[in-house]
C-alpha cells in the first residue's frame, strides 16, 4: 500500500515550464469543469485582529510568502484536453482593504461570507485572496481564501504560521531571506504518477477495478453535490 510518510521518497524534481495535475487535483479540476462558478472548493478562514496593521508590510509579507511556498504562484490550463499546472515565476498582489466602519456585527459576517463565496477561475485567476476588513480605527478582520485544488487546511495553518513570522520580521525593520523549499507539490506529483505504474500501484488500482466493477456505472448526485450548502458555508457564521 501507500506509506504514510513519503518524505523522504521524494525526489526533487528539475524546473519544468508545465506539471501533470495529481488525483485528487485532477477530481477537483473534473468537478469544477462541471460547476465552473461553485464556491463549494473555496477554503476561507477569518480572523479578529486588534491593533495597529501595517497594510504595505502585510501585503510585502504575503508577496514573500508566495516566493517561498510556490503552490500560491501554481496556475492551471488546458494542453489540449488535458489539464496541466505551471509555477508562475513570480505574482502582482495586493490586499483588498473593505471599509466595514459602522457596520453592525450581522452585516460584517455577511460581508465575509459574500467574499468567500465569489468563485475562482482555474484558468485565469491568481489562486488565494486576501482582505482586511476594518470595523474600527484598530479593529480589522483578516480573511483569507484559498482555492483547494492548490492548499487544505493542514498546509493553510502552515501558511498562515509562517505569514505571521514574515510579518513580524518586516515590521521589526528585520530582513526577511526566502528560503526555497527542500522539496514541492509537484515533487509529490512526480513521485505520485510514478509509484500507479509500479506494481503495488497497478495492484491497487486493479482492486479498486474489481471492487467496482459491478457498481452503477453512473450516479444521479448533481442535486447532492451541487445544492447542498458547503461544508464550509458556515465557517465565518461561528
Amino acid at each position: 500500500g501507500i506509506k504514510e510518510n513519503i518524505s523522504e521518497e521524494l525526489v526533487r524534481e528539475s524546473y519544468e515550464e508545465r506539471y501533470d495535475l495529481s488525483a485528487g487535483q485532477m477530481g477537483i479540476w473534473f468537478l469544477q469543469q462541471m460547476k465552473p462558478r461553485s464556491s463549494v472548493y473555496n477554503n476561507p478562514s477569518a480572523m479578529k485582529l486588534k491593533g495597529k496593521i501595517y497594510l504595505e508590510a502585510l501585503n510585502q509579507a504575503i508577496i514573500l510568502l508566495s516566493k517561498e511556498y510556490e503552490t500560491l504562484r501554481t496556475g492551471f490550463c488546458l494542453d489540449g484536453n488535458k489539464p496541466i499546472q505551471y509555477i508562475r515565476k513570480s505574482i502582482e498582489f495586493k490586499i483588498c482593504e473593505i471599509d466595514c466602519m459602522g457596520y453592525g456585527e450581522n452585516q460584517v459576517r455577511n460581508k465575509m461570507n459574500e467574499l468567500a463565496r465569489k468563485p475562482f477561475d482555474l484558468e485565469k485567476d491568481i489562486l488565494f485572496r486576501v482582505y482586511l476588513l476594518k470595523v474600527a480605527e484598530e479593529t480589522h478582520y483578516f480573511l483569507i481564501n484559498i482555492h483547494h485544488i492548490i492548499s487544505d487546511g493542514w498546509s493553510k495553518r502552515i501558511l498562515l504560521k509562517k505569514l505571521s513570522e514574515i510579518y513580524g520580521k518586516i515590521i521589526e525593520n528585520n530582513m526577511w531571506r526566502v528560503c526555497e523549499q527542500r522539496t514541492h507539490y509537484r515533487d509529490y506529483v512526480k513521485w505520485q504518477t510514478d509509484w500507479i505504474r509500479t506494481n503495488t500501484g497497478k495492484q491497487a488500482l486493479q482492486y479498486w477495478k474489481m471492487n467496482l466493477a459491478e457498481r452503477p456505472a453512473a450516479l444521479n448526485l448533481t442535486c447532492l453535490l451541487y445544492t447542498s450548502p458547503s461544508p464550509r458555508d458556515g465557517l465565518l457564521s461561528r
